[in-house]
């Protein structure tokens, strides 16, 4: 049982909020939520695993819950609690409005910190450097051995100097903090990435800039915070390292993963790798004049015969990747088997069973042990040049220039070393394999790739099996009204303890929505004919007085359905790709309040995240039931492993994935308890296929209807 301190902790800091928030209702599923969470972090409960997955639908508010119910426990026990999310917003919403507000309203007394990649600031080190008084064009200087004294690396664009003035100028003052995600105006990536610097790159204590380092600053009291508010990728990076090197030790931690349906993929995302030939040319050439450049600095007479092996090792992988790249061009299928997106010219060429052909699994071999080496001399030299500058011993100004382009140097070269090594290892038969593919770009570029196509195993050994206790939350983490498919996904046992609940939402569907599924003749296969009766349904019955969100599977059909509206709809359309989605929903609001009435055409990324309350959004039209489209070789790989083990790819993830986005996409309708309006489904496999009523049965229970929809103001 929990500690009794610990339950009138809890108790008392939810009836603290409902004292101190005006309008503050205790929900009962919140309510529920907590004492699922605080049960399910019992010290005591030595049968069950500390692990709970919630779906908290939409009006659950279940960040207050896992707050609630996290906090008091967390800090009884001295764990450190992680707040993971998906997105840096949320990261962002957590850390300076929900926490604050948790805090100060429940009466709780704890400390909290942000933890995100050193990538997110900005380097005062490399921002001077671009600042100097030879960061112009006349100062560069590309000799052939040394990478020279110039501050930039190339020649800089219109306006850049200028905006690098600016914000060194916001950083000084005090009016910015160094992390990227606040600076006010935005900044190309390349420019980006050279006013930041990699953890190779970084030259620590020893910088002069280190007591003002945006990124130290921000984690000097990480590992002393009560509550760490990160988001997934940085979890991820941190278990790769093997846990506890950015974050607290998994043991001495409790996580809260909130937009936990992402995780699965992120993780697969972060054991993803690619190295174009191209780009790997360039940067074993850039190695070997930035190991020259290191030893000619340091004057040690042994690393300058490093640097020199560096640059013989260099000749030699260049030829093997010029070498690889024939073969590969020569191997690679005259048509097309697949694309990334239907809108792209990349092509692929997957290998079957994820077994890269043995006549590229040796010269890959080769690729990997040489990159290896040159990685190694180059560690060795970077390290020698962060204890010269440390020690003083070399110049400060340009010992920092050189280490940053070694640290970028083995930042790339290690890309290059695992990629090659995944490529030439063995599958094990009977385990998930990789999925291996060369890659084409649009340019005819070559370039290899391997990714995991699950991340279930890792998931559990690196993170399910050491923690002390995790919640998985989201809004939508159910498909087809099972947790199956998620469990399957995220590496959870079936039976293995881990606690499930799904906490409904508390808003009257029956009563404020409605759901249209009009008779659409077209198969959606039949693109021209599906979008034509796509065009017809918007003209007759797409309200212009208020706010309405048509969600597409694919930007062709989107672009030819605006494409063919009359002027007076389609200027009333807001299109995903022709403006930033931040100014597409400025507009929008601005458009509606002002008594206009506007439109959006968008695309996944707008079926979840957003919020358009009231008239905002009164009527969602879904062109398409939101399938993904097979082609990407991850699926690809994925599909054939299923199939090869009896199993059925399309019932086992397509459908459920379907549903579960779907279910995302029907909710972006009612937001708050007062909305109302219509849902429109223009796809009859809902009524024609066997799945369709699966699908259905999923959704919000929104009041079935046909005929044109009659709009309700908000009450």
């Amino acid at each position: 049982m929990l500690n009794e301190d610990t339950k009138i902790a809890i108790r008392d800091a939810y009836r603290n909020l409902s004292k101190n928030i005006p309008g503050f209702k205790p929900r009962r599923g919140q309510a529920e939520m907590i004492s699922h969470i605080a049960k399910t972090l019992d010290p005591d409960d030595t049968i069950n695993t500390h692990i709970c997955v919630i779906e908290g639908q939409t009006g659950t508010g279940k960040s207050i819950g896992y707050m609630i119910g996290a906090i008091p426990v967390a800090q009884k026990l001295e764990k450190s609690l992680i707040i993971s999310t998906a997105t840096v917003a949320l990261q962002e919403q957590l850390a300076n409005k929900d926490l604050p507000m948790v805090a100060e309203k429940a009466n709780l007394d704890f400390t909290y910190q942000i933890a995100k990649g050193r990538k997110r600031y900005v380097c005062n080190r490399n921002l001077a450097q671009l600042t100097g008084s030879n960061a112009n064009q006349d100062a560069l200087d590309f000799g052939e051995d040394h990478q020279g004294s110039a501050h930039w690396h190339r020649p800089p664009k219109d306006g850049e100097i200028e905006q690098i003035a600016r914000i060194e100028q916001s950083l000084e003052s005090g009016a910015w903090s160094g992390d990227l995600d606040e600076l006010k105006e935005g900044i190309e990536d390349d420019l980006k990435g050279m006013i930041t610097t990699s953890n190779a790159g970084c030259s620590g204590r020893a910088c002069s800039h280190y007591h003002d380092c945006p990124f130290y600053l921000a984690r000097q009291d990480l590992k002393q915070a009560d509550v760490i508010v990160t988001n997934h990728d940085f979890v991820l990076s941190d278990l790769e390292l093997g846990g506890g090197v950015l974050l607290p030790e998994p043991e001495d931690a409790i996580y809260v993963f909130d937009e936990a349906h992402h995780l699965p993929d992120k993780a697969v995302g972060h054991f993803a790798y690619l190295t174009r030939i191209k780009g790997s040319i360039k940067t074993l050439e850039n190695v070997a004049k930035s190991c020259n450049s290191g030893a000619v600095i340091l004057t040690d007479e042994k690393l300058k015969k490093k640097a020199r092996e560096v640059k013989e090792i260099c000749q030699i992988t260049k030829s093997d990747l010029l070498s690889m790249r024939t073969a590969l061009e020569s191997g690679f299928p005259t048509e097309t088997k697949g694309k990334f997106q239907s809108q792209s010219k990349e092509k692929y060429w997957r290998f079957e069973d994820g077994k890269t052909p043995e006549e590229l699994c040796d010269p890959g071999k080769a690729i990997a042990v040489n990159a290896s080496k040159m990685l190694q001399h180059t560690q060795e030299i970077l390290e020698k040049l962060r204890k010269a500058i440390r020690e003083k011993t070399v110049a400060n100004e340009a010992g920092d220039r050189i280490l940053q382009d070694l640290g970028n140097d083995v930042e790339r070269v290690t890309e290059i070393v695992d990629t090659w090594q995944y490529w030439s290892a063995p599958e094990n038969d009977g385990k998930v394999p990789m999925a291996r593919w060369v890659h084409m770009d649009d340019n005819g570029e070559l370039g290899v790739a391997v990714s995991a196509i699950s991340a279930a195993s890792m998931l559990r050994t690196m993170l399910w099996d050491k923690a002390y206790g995790a919640v998985l939350t989201s809004a939508t983490i159910t498909a087809l009204n099972s947790f199956d498919r998620f469990r399957r996904s995220a590496g959870l046992r079936n039976n293995d303890g881990t606690s499930y609940l799904r906490i409904p939402s508390p808003f009257n569907y029956q009563d404020n929505g409605e759901l249209e599924i009009p008779d659409i003749q077209a198969e959606p296969s039949d693109n021209d004919r599906h979008t034509k009766e796509v065009i017809d349904y918007i003209e007759r019955h797409l309200n212009l007085q208020t706010g309405s969100l048509v969600l597409f599977a694919s930007a062709w059909q989107m672009r030819q359905v605006h494409k063919a509206l009359p002027d007076a709809i389609a200027e009333k359309c807001l299109v995903q790709g022709e403006l930033p989605k931040g100014e597409i929903l400025k507009r929008h609001t601005d458009a509606v309040k002002s008594g206009l009435g506007s439109c959006i055409f968008g695309l996944a990324s707008f079926a979840e995240g957003i919020d358009l309350p009231g008239d905002l959004c009164r009527h969602v039209v879904i062109a398409k039931l939101p399938f993904a489209v097979p082609g990407t070789p991850i699926e690809e790989a994925r599909s054939e492993w299923l199939q090869k083990n009896g199993r059925n790819p399309f019932i086992e993830i397509s459908v459920p994935d379907a549903s579960l986005k779907l279910v995302q996409a029907v909710g972006r309708l009612i937001r708050t308890e007062t909305d109302t309006g219509r849902v429109t489904i223009l796809d009859k496999r809902l009524v024609t296929k066997r799945y369709g009523k699966q699908l259905l049965d999923a959704l919000p229970p929104l009041k079935r209807v046909s005929g044109p929809a009659e709009q309700k103001k908000t009450a």
